[in-house]
């Protein structure tokens, strides 16, 4: 066994827990890039006593010991108050191990790896530990580096940065909130407070505990409530304390966890347990549901749970208000109801979340069918107000008791499960499985990576050729973001555009990036004579349109580069088409005056009606991928993208055709005669530098640049 260093320094060290050489030597070689000491046991009894002594950083404690089980292990940490703030990570033969249930208070808070580790799972826990490092180092140095505030069992602590998100947190803050390291940092503040939080952006500057930091004054409420991230309500208070002259962390909240107050009322309890706004069960009332069937269960019991999240309701809620917003949740709340089994509970559990729990499914194929009755009932239009609203849902589904063994392990993993379906396009089912826990700890550390890469700088841009149908030769080039990651290797703007969105980067991300281009043609290309044929393409977003000024600003930064209006194309995704309130209406109308050609893209996503590319607005429309898979699987779509050929050629519009559909997709498109003309164009499936393009020389092309 290997032999433990001496004099090393605390915040630089991991104990690994284990009694196989061959699992030691693994994590050692794997682990061996990080500038870190690492520290060896084989059993509880030595684990124990060099925590003591060493006070490591962080512990990868294998359940398997030869004198106690993990959870023993941590039973005996947790009471002792000199090791109980020390992270642990558990590795775990499988999923559901048989004492897990029994033990659920214990792992509250706790980092779980399922055997065999995924290497990359490990590496994104340790770069969140060591993230989180300089959080507790600026802590510890605003108390003269006395850490038993920090390794406090009973005083949670949070650093919140400028932006009002969570970058540090101890060890009692995970477990008072009930949630691992990885799933508090990078959240917004706001979200842990009882207030619903239902704006689709973060409003911190406006938040009362952001003010402290203006005010340079301490914050102290005696009687306040968290959310826990499976429903339930801490009733804390808290004490939130600026931190001057750091960018890292702007505040230090402190919060100790109060006696629940027994003395509820009924009507209080009835509120708890509905939805306000819909009338349905809530997510107590759903928790408290899965409980007691839980409870109920034996060997052959058999329990669904459906994660139901509406798509881009937020573009709704910006476009047509948030009144009509909500009469659209009554209506899906009234659609699903009528398509669920009686036997069950519909809840919703959130802004735009639904939740349906049953019993009485039996199967896998019943549990698949009705997944793929919900999202066909939600796709016929609500007709609100004056509104014809469409939308789509994604849903994740786990099932007892694979999925999880307890309330909250089901309901943790069926939203992990939603994730994957919005990550595979979204108006789809999935069902869980234990490696979509890996995507969890995967998505945090890419938004940090995002977060890095555009601070840096370190994305670039390069150019796809887009050619007519008929000649193929290049008629267009089209822009696009390129992030070299690390270890994914080249990302393409479309396979990080819903991160950056979910981070709240993509606005940032999308006007640099115009800049850039806009500044590289003009630098390369002003005075050639290509230049008058140039253009520039850019794909907006509701608050973009819902922008008064919009038109007004892009004209004027259109005339600062030199180009001219007819040279710029914008893009508008058809949900926002659909949904365009007055000022985006008219914004698209000042836009066609002033001689800006319109991409109607995703065509065909929500079944818009065929009026919209008769309007006269659009010059361009791209078709969404399902609208193409449709017409290859069924002689109904079939017939409608044969139609849609021939009213692009009496309206004389161009298609625009990507590439990266699959070929036989591609196939079915290009087979109709009304879409094999001299108004199709494809783009190209490789890109080129700028400097390859000058490099054409004469050639009959109309470069042009889009697609941000």
């Amino acid at each position: 066994m290997h032999s433990n260093q001496a004099a090393i320094s605390h915040k630089n060290s991991i104990l690994i827990v284990d009694n196989q050489e061959e699992n030691i030597l693994i994590l050692e070689h794997y682990l061996s890039e990080y500038p870190l000491n690492f520290l060896y046991a084989g059993s509880s009894e030595e684990a124990l006593s060099i925590m003591s002594k060493q006070q490591p950083s962080l512990v990868l404690l294998d359940m398997g010991l030869p004198d106690s089980n993990g959870y023993q292990m941590l039973n005996k940490i947790q009471s002792n108050p000199n090791i109980c703030h020390i992270p642990i990570v558990l590795m775990m033969p499988n999923l559901s191990h048989p004492q897990k249930a029994l033990n659920t208070s214990k792992v509250a808070g706790i980092e779980v790896l399922v055997k065999p580790i995924e290497i990359s799972n490990l590496k994104n826990i340790i770069d969140l530990y060591i993230y989180m490092e300089k959080g507790k180092s600026i802590i510890s140095s605003m108390h003269d580096h006395n850490d038993s505030i920090i390794e406090s069992k009973e005083e949670g602590l949070l650093g919140i940065n400028s932006s009002g998100k969570i970058v540090y947190a101890n060890n009692s803050a995970t477990r008072h909130l009930s949630v691992r390291p990885s799933q508090l940092i990078g959240l917004y503040l706001e979200s842990i407070f009882e207030e619903p939080n239902d704006k689709v952006a973060s409003h911190w500057s406006e938040h009362p505990v952001s003010l402290i930091c203006e005010k340079k004054t301490i914050l102290q409420v005696e009687k306040a409530v968290f959310w826990r991230e499976d429903g339930s309500k801490l009733n804390v208070k808290f004490a939130a304390v600026p931190v001057f002259d750091n960018e890292h962390i702007a505040m230090v909240l402190a919060f100790k966890k109060l006696p629940i107050d027994k003395e509820v009322s009924t009507n209080e309890k009835i509120v708890e347990l509905h939805d306000m706004l819909t009338g349905l069960p809530s997510r107590n009332k759903l928790l408290y549901y899965t409980n007691d069937f839980v409870k109920k269960c034996n060997e052959k019991s058999v329990f669904f749970l459906f994660y139901i999240d509406l798509d881009h309701f937020k573009n709704i809620n910006e476009t047509v208000g948030h009144e009509v917003g909500d009469t659209l949740l009554l209506e899906v709340a009234n659609r699903l109801k009528s398509v669920v089994p009686t036997r069950g509970l519909l809840a919703r559990i959130g802004s735009d979340e639904f939740c349906f729990a049953a019993d009485n499914l039996g199967k896998i194929e019943q549990a698949a069918l009705l997944a793929g009755k919900i999202n066909r009932c939600l796709r016929s239009p609500f007709l609100i107000k004056g509104h014809e609203l469409y939308i789509s849902c994604s849903i994740g589904i786990a099932n007892y008791p694979s999925a999880g063994d307890t309330a909250s392990a089901l309901l943790k993993n069926v939203e992990i499960a939603t994730q994957r379906a919005k990550v595979h396009g979204r108006n789809n089912f999935h069902f869980f499985n234990a490696q979509d826990n890996a995507g969890v700890i995967e998505r945090i550390q890419l938004e940090h990576d995002l977060h890095q890469a555009f601070e840096r700088r370190r994305l670039r841009v390069e150019f796809i050729p887009v050619s007519n149908f008929g000649s193929g030769k290049p008629y267009i080039f089209q822009a696009d973001l390129i992030w070299d990651h690390p270890h994914k290797g080249r990302l393409r703007l479309c396979d990080f555009q819903a991160l950056a969105e979910d981070a709240g980067l993509l606005h940032e991300i999308t006007d640099w990036a115009l800049d850039v281009t806009f500044l590289r043609l003009h630098e390369d290309l002003y005075g050639k004579k290509w230049w008058n044929s140039v253009k520039m393409a850019l794909s907006v977003g509701a608050k973009t349109l819902m922008d008064a000024k919009f038109c007004e600003k892009l004209l004027a930064r259109i005339k600062d580069y030199k180009f001219s209006p007819s040279q710029m194309i914008i893009e508008v995704p058809e949900n926002l088409a659909v949904l365009a309130d007055e000022v985006c209406h008219e914004n698209l109308i000042l836009l066609k005056q002033a001689g800006i050609s319109l991409v109607l893209s995703e065509f065909g996503s929500k079944y818009a009606p065929f009026k919209l590319i008769q309007s006269g607005l659009f010059d361009y429309i791209k078709l969404s991928e399902s609208y193409v898979k449709a017409a290859c699987m069924d002689d109904f779509s079939s017939t409608l993208l044969e139609s849609l050929g021939k009213i692009l050629k009496k309206q004389g519009l161009m298609l625009w055709v990507d590439r990266s559909m699959m070929q036989t997709q591609l196939d079915s498109v290009l087979s109709f005669q009304d879409l094999c003309t001299e108004n199709t164009i494809t783009d190209s499936s490789h890109c080129l530098t700028l400097e390859e393009i000058l490099e054409l020389g004469d050639v009959s092309v109309k470069p042009a640049v889009t697609e941000f």
